[in-house]
């Protein structure tokens, strides 16, 4: 409702000699819902005179001045006063009435207000009221107290959303950076809002209208009250209002709000090689990196910044910065040096880049992988085995790497050669990445021809990753063949007779240095054993080049070991000569290797282990042969090489490959993009035979992965009663593709499965799932419970995501506290005295929902069919117990006609509960009320209409008893229970009467006139001479008095000195005797008390 406010003055008054009164000053406003919060108004009171206050009035109005209630005289005692104690008090010496320190209004109407057409014991409407407190003393002296104002409001906040599909609910992404929420609600003094995180029942975002209707509009960009992103996720709207008047709305909520915020993804990647020197030589004198900032276009995000660091190894230092406005680059190139212009040290560097967005969305940073700033090239030293060489055997080249590669750098690269003095290269040898302990060198050259003699000497070179160039030469040697007239060389040392077409054969080289010429030669291979498998023959001259296909004489295949070779000639002068005998390999066996992975899809992504269980991929190695090398490459579907591993032996005999894991990364430590692959093992063995395993179909997939399960309802009850008897769940995954496993599964409070979909069941994943509310076994679900999804994909990541809700097919339990329970002697008497006059109900609810609305009636202590006065409200705070509500009523007896209860009669009530569910539950029971002691006409005056006697008797006699005559009643109109009731109430006014012996009683009977009549005494029912209405009503009603008198007597052990009775029959009445409903109340017992 519209509020208004109000300036209040002192409520000070004086009329010549009257009392001084003050009320309260401040506004007020109140909400008589029954709620326990600002039920009634409570007004305090103060009264300074020097004479008797013997009245005082407390009026209210509305606000264009129709009085509506008026509450004067009520009597004040501190303490709980019975009846007795109440009734003695009206008949003591009086000095005056006691004006309370407060007075309260519980928003009820008198009968004043019949006068402007309201009900009389209803609520007030709402609206605005002012009061008015009098005060009359002995001298009737009156003194007034200002108008003061009031605002009754029983209609508490109120709000209403606009239609907002699910579709609608979800936002962070692209154009769509905003929810849009439409809401309308009245105007109040503080509306509260909120985003809360589902998760944990966080508030992450705050919204407050003060004085006004809630916005129309609430746009929520994914920001917390910090202005950063919240995390991605599920979230609830919320708005609600607490009035002036301490009514509070209900939690409007719109749910299943998903936030998936568009969160640009950055990177940064090491562009060819992981290693520099930037020694201005102009090779690899700086590194590059690729940079990957997207830069979104539209209105509601852009690229803010970006900034690109080097750091040490260690993170803690920064070197060099370069920022970035809102236009990024694609790279970032790296000179080597600082901020000081000057060329850093050699070691270890990161690059960290960083970035910015207008939603205020801040990338984690990335780091580059680790590269290396190297200005060194490495270390060797190597040696000769002698100084002079005659070429009868081998010169022994010795050679080592002094210094120890980083072990980001990919192997140095090594190449060896023999230099004349000249500085003319003869023989070359290129190492690669693997430098060999030693080599050999025979004399030949390149060419397989056999070098001048002279001085010589050999170079090992080298260049590293980084580009940096090293040499080191061994001292000098001679090459001096003088006295050694012949000369042989093998190549290949090993060879692979298998006719692939790789060193099928080895070529002997014999040179020969007879200067008369040659007449014969001989060249012989052997076995191991010295036999000789092949022999070589011929005159004049001997060839440049003999080649050897591994066959023996007879033509078969020699078996696979090790051979030698020499040869000799004997010239044409008749001298002999022979080479030195070389030793070679026949081996035509290929490497060996049997590998293999466990999966072969994986998601190096860097998430948990526990959410993402591949996340490299493991080489298994079960056979290996030993070699000098083995490589496994890595390769994209291009055949693009990305990762390589390489094992070289450090031994003569070779070695195995181990088992070895790939990472997802590339050789210089960058993430490998998405995509298939394959696994390559290949080795080759010095005699040309190769082998390689390959693992094809290896799939890499980094892709994100992430669920949401949204419920329908926040609670079911799945009763078939066709309201919210089942649930419907919403799954969002956003990848579908891949998924190796899932289920979904209702769980309870403790953990336990009552329904499970999966997979195998139900194949595919579904969009939605519907429960019916029932245990596998069929049976209603009861209790708080989770719908949890739980997802594997094939590439190793685990995705579970869950909602909470409540199933109950089980109504409200209730139950009721009163203050009236005359067991235990408490009584609800309502006749003014200030003593148990308001009767206080506790309600309790127990269900597991919401409570939608309550109620309590109190019928008609005759008619079920009529409430005689309800109360009631649309919520029950909670009382502190699980799934406990509480509300508190407060009720003085007054019905909404405005007509007080009845003494002694029992007004049946029915408490009723719905839940937010529908269902509804009923409590039943009794309010008692007492015996009343009402002042009427300056007399006490007990009224029980609540006596029933048998009909046309004045008696409690039941079927089948004797009346006081002897007679037998067959048939009698009263019951067993009536009786029970007349003596309970008989007892209960004699425990009255007899705290009062000095009283004399009248015991008056009435009865309902239940035929007109014309004034005639001839035809007046209430004496019917001629019997023809029955029994005339005075006489019956004085006889029935009579029997009360007597039954006070003899039972009740009253003094019948103090006890007369008097038959009014049907000229006296409380009701209209044509109103059907009421007219009951005419039948009565009235004691009248006389001092």
């Amino acid at each position: 409702m519209k509020r208004t406010c109000f300036g209040f003055v002192c409520a000070l008054f004086a009329l010549s000699t009257a009392p001084l009164a003050w009320a309260e000053r401040a506004p007020k406003y109140i909400s008589p819902n029954n709620d326990g919060v600002q039920d009634s108004l409570e007004i305090p009171l103060r009264v300074k005179d020097k004479s008797i206050i013997k009245e005082w009035t407390l009026s209210i109005y509305t606000e264009d001045g129709h009085l509506v209630r008026t509450v004067s005289n009520k009597r004040k005692d501190d303490s709980r006063r019975s009846i007795s104690e109440t009734l003695g008090s009206f008949f003591s010496p009086k000095t005056g009435v006691d004006v309370p320190s407060s007075v309260s209004w519980n928003g009820r109407l008198g009968d004043e207000a019949a006068s402007i057409g309201l009900e009389p014991g209803s609520i007030a409407p709402d609206g605005v009221y002012y009061y008015i407190f009098s005060a009359t003393d002995n001298y009737d002296n009156t003194g007034s107290s200002p108008k003061y104002y009031v605002v009754v409001d029983n209609t508490p906040p109120q709000v209403t959303f606009g239609a907002l599909t699910d579709e609608e609910k979800i936002f962070g992404e692209g154009n769509k950076n905003s929810v849009r929420i439409t809401q309308s609600g009245s105007e109040e003094s503080e509306w509260t809002a909120g985003i809360i995180y589902n998760a944990d029942g966080k508030k992450v975002k705050s919204f407050r209208w003060e004085n006004s209707s809630p916005a129309p509009v609430v746009l929520w960009d994914g920001t917390n009250d910090d202005g950063t992103l919240v995390e991605d996720g599920i979230y609830t709207y919320e708005i609600y209002a607490t009035d002036k008047a301490g009514n509070k709305s209900e939690k409007s909520q719109v749910t299943n709000i998903i936030f998936s915020a568009e969160k640009p993804v950055i990177a940064i990647a090491i562009h060819g090689n992981n290693c520099f020197s930037p020694n201005g030589d102009g090779n690899s004198d700086s590194i590059t990196f690729d940079l990957t900032v997207p830069a979104p276009v539209n209105k509601f995000n852009s690229l803010s910044s970006w900034s690109v660091q080097v750091v040490g190894a260690d993170n803690n230092t920064v070197y060099f910065k370069k920022d970035g406005g809102s236009t990024p680059d694609s790279a970032f190139v790296f000179n080597g040096r600082g901020a000081d212009g000057n060329v850093l040290p050699e070691g270890e560097y990161k690059a960290v880049l960083s970035a910015t967005y207008l939603n205020g969305y801040e990338p984690p940073s990335v780091q580059s992988p680790r590269f290396l700033l190297d200005l060194t090239a490495p270390g060797a030293e190597v040696s000769v085995s002698e100084s002079i060489f005659n070429g009868s055997g081998n010169l022994i080249i010795r050679q080592k790497q002094t210094t120890k590669d980083s072990p980001l750098a990919k192997p140095s690269k090594w190449t060896g050669e023999i230099r004349r003095a000249d500085g003319k290269i003869v023989r070359t040898w290129d190492f690669g990445t693997r430098l060999v302990d030693s080599v050999e060198w025979n004399g030949f050259d390149n060419d397989n021809h056999f070098v001048e003699d002279g001085t010589y000497s050999y170079t090992l070179r080298v260049v590293d990753a980084a580009g940096n160039k090293g040499s080191v030469t061994s001292a000098p040697f001679t090459l001096d063949t003088s006295k050694t007239e012949l000369m042989l060389s093998v190549t290949p040392s090993a060879f692979s007779p298998n006719g692939n077409g790789v060193r099928d054969t080895v070529t002997f080289n014999p040179a020969a240095k007879a200067s008369s010429g040659i007449d014969s030669y001989v060249l012989s291979v052997y076995n191991a054993d010295g036999n000789v498998v092949r022999m070589f023959t011929g005159a004049d001259s001997i060839p440049a080049a003999i080649v050897w296909d591994g066959k023996d004489s007879t033509g078969r295949l020699c078996k696979d070991g090790t051979y030698y070779v020499d040869c000799g000639i004997v010239a044409k002068s008749g001298t002999p000569a022979k080479s030195s005998r070389k030793s070679f390999v026949l081996d035509t066996v290929a490497p060996v290797v049997k590998a293999g992975v466990p999966y072969t899809i994986f998601s190096p992504d860097g998430l948990p282990a526990e959410i993402s269980t591949r996340q490299t991929l493991p080489v298994t190695v079960s056979e290996s042969s030993n070699e000098q090398l083995w490589t496994a490459s890595i390769s994209d579907q291009n055949g693009n090489e990305v990762k390589t591993f390489t094992w070289q032996a450090d031994k003569p005999e070779g070695g195995k490959i181990e088992d070895f894991v790939w990472d997802g990364t590339d050789n210089n430590g960058n993430p490998a993009p998405n995509g298939g692959y394959k696994i390559e093992i290949f080795s080759e063995d010095e005699a040309g035979n190769k082998t390689n395993v390959l693992v094809s179909n290896v799939t890499l997939d980094n892709r994100d992965t992430r669920a949401y399960v949204t419920a329908s309802e926040r609670s079911i009850s799945p009763n078939g009663d066709g309201f919210k008897d089942s649930q419907t769940f919403t799954v969002r995954a956003n990848l579908t593709e891949g998924i190796s496993d899932w289920t979904f599964k209702i769980v309870d409070s403790n953990g336990n499965s009552v329904r499970e979909w999966n997979k195998a069941k139900d194949g595919a994943l579904p969009s939605t799932i519907r429960w019916d509310g029932k245990t596998s076994g069929g049976d209603v679900a009861e209790g708080q419970f989770a719908g949890k999804l739980h997802i594997s994909y094939e590439k190793g990541n685990l995705v579970d995501a869950s909602v909470g809700f409540v199933s109950t097919a089980t109504a409200p339990v209730l139950s009721v506290m009163s203050s009236a329970n005359p067991a235990q002697g408490l009584y609800f008497s309502p006749d003014n005295d200030g003593n148990e006059d308001e009767l206080l109900m506790t309600l309790f609810a127990v269900t597991k929902a919401n409570v939608r609305s309550w109620s309590l009636e109190v019928k008609d202590s005759r008619n079920n069919e009529i409430t005689f006065w309800k109360t009631g409200g649309t919520t029950m705070p909670a009382d502190g117990r699980p799934d406990t509500y509480r509300a508190s009523v407060t009720w003085d007896g007054v019905g909404t006609g405005g007509s007080m209860v009845m003494s002694a009669e029992d007004y049946p009530y029915v408490f009723s509960v719905t839940d937010d569910m529908g269902m509804t539950s009923r409590y039943t029971g009794i309010i008692p009320v007492d015996v009343l002691v009402i002042y009427d006409n300056g007399r006490l005056k007990m009224q029980v209409p609540s006596i029933v006697f048998r009909g046309d008797a004045a008696d409690f006699v039941l079927s089948g008893e004797r009346d006081a005559n002897g007679n037998l009643v067959e048939r009698s109109s009263l019951t067993e229970e009536q009786k029970v009731n007349n003596i309970r109430v008989l007892t209960r006014v004699a425990q009255i009467l007899k705290k009062f012996d000095k009283y004399s009683v009248t015991v008056v009977g009435h009865a309902n006139p239940m035929n007109p009549w014309n004034g005639d005494e001839a035809d007046n029912p209430e004496e019917n001479r001629d019997g023809s209405w029955g029994r005339g009503l005075k006489a019956l009603s004085l006889e029935r008095a009579q029997f009360v008198r007597q039954w006070l007597i003899t039972e009740g052990r009253i003094s019948a000195s103090r006890l007369s009775s008097e038959g009014k029959g049907g000229l006296e009445t409380i009701a209209d005797k044509n109103d059907l409903e009421n007219r009951w109340k005419n039948r009565r017992v009235e004691f009248i008390l006389e001092k």
